[in-house]
């Protein structure tokens, strides 16, 4: 393969359970650190998707048009503000998750080198795939956030893997390239190795999902951070290894004395941000599957979902650690009501 075609791609090789990742970016191979399909899936989930989510309506508010503008009429400064305005946003990806930052500047470049048709739709149709394509990390977490919530739900992996993922048409309409190259992709020595080559998003964390589904490995929500882990044995278990508190003590170590303090007080709080949060996401759920898009009251949207779920959890895990007062937690469990 030729160096040229690897532009703004990811490619990865496989060693057992470690995968060694390569992305293609400024004309060069970067090695990035080694990781596994585990790894890679609650990462990406972890993203901070706030800063996004704002450049996304920034994006949005760019390429509206103004009231009786016409289509033939679209100033090229307004292409060039929307197209502009989303690349800065792939370079603040690509400092927070290389991978990410990679594939997301791939399908932007893409969504602009579609064929000039002379029409008066070409800039609005050009405006409205970058703004389509900025969405898609959004999207990707939305999708595994809701996989990852049913395998929680279920508690058997072998189970999660027969009903939900292999039954999950759109985790098998997404195409990557397997290709044996002969050289190492870093120094160019002579060497044969088969790699992987991904130039979206979709497709990386499709593979990544359904090797992680492979690995029959259970999942967790951890009962101190909020987040999902993956147990070390087969024992019950309640708190991840995530650092948790600023001396550095992780909540397996400092959760369960917490949770014992607070039961003894006999707080219900916790208990109402898992009944709210389980009401939520099932509003969410139900918004999602909907064919036609129109929402109810009843419904919640993925941003709406996202917002108070990132908040709920910080709220949660500064209420446990005793840096926020009941009135405060409370106020931001019943946000959405």
């Amino acid at each position: 393969m030729e160096r040229k075609q690897m532009r703004g791609k990811v490619c990865v090789s496989i060693d057992g359970d470690v995968i060694h990742r390569y992305a293609w970016f400024n004309e060069r191979f970067e090695r990035l650190p080694d990781s596994t399909a585990e790894k890679e899936i609650l990462s990406v989930i972890e993203n901070d998707t706030e800063s996004l989510e704002r450049a996304c309506d920034v994006i949005d508010d760019l390429a509206s048009l103004d009231n009786g503008l016409e289509f033939g009429s679209i100033p090229p400064q307004q292409v060039n503000k929307v197209v502009n305005a989303a690349l800065d946003n792939v370079n603040e990806v690509l400092k927070a998750d290389t991978v990410l930052g990679c594939l997301l500047y791939n399908s932007v470049a893409k969504a602009l080198n579609e064929f000039d048709d002379g029409t008066a739709m070409f800039f609005v149709e050009t405006m409205n795939r970058v703004r389509s394509t900025m969405r898609e990390p959004l999207m990707l977490i939305s999708n595994l956030n809701r996989l990852l919530h049913m395998a929680v739900e279920i508690g058997d992996p072998q189970r999660w893997f027969e009903e939900c993922v292999l039954c999950e048409e759109m985790l098998f309409n997404v195409c990557y390239t397997s290709q044996f190259i002969n050289y190492d992709l870093i120094d160019g020595s002579t060497k044969l190795d088969l790699y992987y080559i991904f130039d979206d998003i979709a497709s990386y964390y499709t593979f990544m999902l359904l090797r992680f589904a492979q690995e029959n490995k259970r999942i967790n929500w951890c009962k101190c951070c909020g987040y999902y882990f993956v147990p070390k044995t087969k024992r019950r278990t309640l708190y991840c290894d995530r650092v948790f508190t600023k001396d550095g003590k992780t909540c397996k170590e400092v959760a369960p004395k917490l949770m014992q303090k607070l039961r003894r007080k006999k707080d219900v709080l916790l208990d109402e941000y898992d009944r709210v949060h389980n009401k939520n996401y099932k509003r969410f759920e139900r918004g999602s599957w909907k064919l036609d898009g129109q929402l109810t009251e009843k419904d919640l949207s993925y941003d709406e979902y996202a917002d108070w779920a990132d908040e709920a959890r910080a709220a949660r895990a500064a209420y446990i650690r005793g840096e926020l007062g009941k009135d405060e937690f409370r106020e931001v469990i019943e946000r959405l009501g």
